[in-house]
């Protein structure tokens, strides 16, 4: 994961967003994420959250 999250929330430079990155675990937790296990799931890119939240996980 890409998110460089401190105490007081994402830290500057960081590409992904705290917010981002619970929208990906929400995605990942969701039926559309049920066949998702076994794998190294590698979040670097704002747009993997957005095709993460319509059931394609990269």
């Amino acid at each position: 994961m890409m998110a460089f999250i401190g105490p007081n929330g994402t830290r500057p430079g960081s590409p992904l967003s705290g917010e981002q990155v619970g929208d990906h675990v929400s995605a990942l937790s969701s039926a559309a994420g049920h066949a998702v296990h076994d794998q190294t799931l590698h979040l670097r890119d704002p747009r993997q959250v957005d095709a993460a939240l319509a059931g394609t996980f990269t």
